[in-house]
C-alpha cells in the first residue's frame, strides 16, 4: 500500500478501522514514510478543523493510534493536541 493510499484509506475510516489498519502498517514503515504519513494526517486534521469537526477528531485518534504504535511520544502528543482543537470546535 502507497503511502497516499494509505492516507486516502484513513480519511475514510473510523478510529477501530484505522488502528486495525495502523496496526498492521505502522511497524511496516521507515521512520521517513512514518514523518511523512503523521506530517500528512495532522495537516488533514488541521484542515478538517474548521468544516468537519468530526472528521478532525477521527484523525486525531489515528495520530494517537501511531505515536503508541510506533512508540514515539511527540506523533503521541500531536493527536492530542488536534484532538483538542476538534473537541473546541465541536463544542
Amino acid at each position: 500500500m502507497t503511502l497516499q493510499s494509505l492516507i486516502s484509506t484513513l480519511l475514510d475510516a473510523d478510529e477501530a478501522e484505522g488502528r486495525r489498519l495502523l496496526t498492521t502498517i505502522v511497524t511496516q514503515l521507515n521512520a521517513e514514510d512514518l514523518a511523512q504519513l503523521v506530517d500528512r494526517i495532522k495537516r488533514a486534521a488541521d484542515q478538517q478543523w474548521i468544516t468537519d469537526a468530526y472528521l478532525s477528531f477521527v484523525l486525531s485518534g489515528h495520530l494517537m493510534a501511531i505515536g503508541e504504535l510506533s512508540e514515539q511520544k511527540s506523533y503521541h502528543a500531536l493527536g492530542l493536541m488536534a484532538r483538542g482543537d476538534a473537541l473546541r470546535r465541536l463544542d
